[in-house]
């Protein structure tokens, strides 16, 4: 759910910024980062959701 929520504005703000003749590189850096570090959260939290479901499953590792 994160991608529809919080990356998917960033990405169309990145895409709408790389139109023009000049784009704003700051703003894509910027915007580029933060849809970076908001997906290895996102991947984190993923990874941990596995290893608890498999702690319930298994009743350990």
């Amino acid at each position: 759910m994160l991608g529809f929520g919080v990356l998917l504005p960033g990405e169309v703000t990145m895409s709408l910024e790389m139109r023009p003749p000049a784009p704003h590189t700051e703003l894509i850096s910027e915007t580029g980062t933060g849809n970076g570090e908001l997906s290895a959260t996102q991947g984190g939290f993923q990874l941990v959701i596995v290893a608890v479901m498999v702690w319930l499953r298994w009743g350990g590792f």
